[in-house]
């Protein structure tokens, strides 16, 4: 991620994968007082139980998952 904005990063820790695509994932947000998962799409491959800091993008298709852009 290229964007210097720090503002909105988090850290969130990968709890399952899609089995046909390991850029889909359910994640959590490690220190949030509303600890929902969601799935999403993140931008590099990543495996059960990291923990990555990113940020968390909403789509404009309610069809499309968010994208979790996962910082450098």
């Amino acid at each position: 991620m290229n964007d210097k904005n720090t503002d909105f990063l988090e850290d969130f820790r990968v709890l399952a994968l899609d089995g046909s695509n390991d850029r889909i994932c359910f994640v959590v947000r490690e220190k949030a007082t509303n600890n929902k998962p969601c799935w999403c799409r993140a931008n590099r491959r990543i495996r059960v139980g990291m923990v990555v800091r990113g940020r968390l993008v909403p789509q404009n298709n309610s069809e499309n998952l968010p994208v979790l852009l996962i910082e450098d």
